[in-house]
């Protein structure tokens, strides 16, 4: 385990479980908790503790993603293509949380044409790093280039399809944290278990 992995699973290891207990008591009793639904956070130390150590989070897995850019290259095309984007969105998370939403915080801004951009800016981050991770994960399924995390990326959509489909059944809304929780280790794991891949030597006359 390299150093990127390492920082990685210290970063990630108690947002997963939170996410697992939020998802847990959400179909046992049709309620989530804090780590989903900021409202329930009375303390303003508490909330911002906990925008910055998920913008930590993201910032490891953007490192691991950045680390492992010899791995991509040996991955199939379509990873290769979606390591950019993910890269992307990685950090543009990691600059929200741990550095933009502390910003708004102590300026007590809640309204206004600058908070509803950031909130659509976010959004697209998050539905770019979904799309990404996806992508990363289907073009992985048969390629080793990607250890570990590319297979688990590619649980990402059935995991997340069982998420909902258990809260439906519950009768509570849908929540997206199992599938989350799912990319999240993914991410962490990029480059770990990887099989040795090589590109076959060009032909010669």
């Amino acid at each position: 385990m390299k150093r990127h992995h390492l920082v990685a699973a210290v970063l990630t290891a108690p947002w997963v479980v939170l996410l697992g207990y939020d998802f847990s008591r959400r179909i046992a009793t049709g309620r989530g908790t804090w780590v989903t639904d900021g409202d329930l956070i009375e303390s303003p130390w508490l909330s911002l503790a906990g925008s910055v150590g998920i913008g930590a989070m993201f910032a490891s897995l953007a490192w691991v993603v950045a680390a492992e850019r010899d791995r991509f290259a040996l991955a199939p095309r379509a990873a290769r293509w979606a390591r950019r984007p993910l890269l992307v969105s990685l950090v543009g998370l990691t600059v929200g949380l741990a550095v933009l939403t502390p910003t708004m915080q102590a300026l007590d801004v809640e309204s206004g044409l600058f908070y509803d951009v950031s909130g659509l800016v976010a959004f697209l981050m998050v539905l770019t790093l979904s799309l990404s991770s996806l992508t990363v994960g289907l073009a992985s399924i048969r390629n080793g280039a990607l250890g570990w995390g590319g297979r688990i990326l590619a649980l990402v959509l059935p995991v997340a399809a069982l998420g909902v489909g258990a809260s439906l059944a519950a009768g509570v809304s849908p929540s997206p944290v199992f599938g989350t929780s799912v990319a999240v280790v993914g991410l962490a794991t990029l480059g770990l278990g990887a099989t040795p891949v090589t590109r076959p030597a060009p032909a010669t006359a």
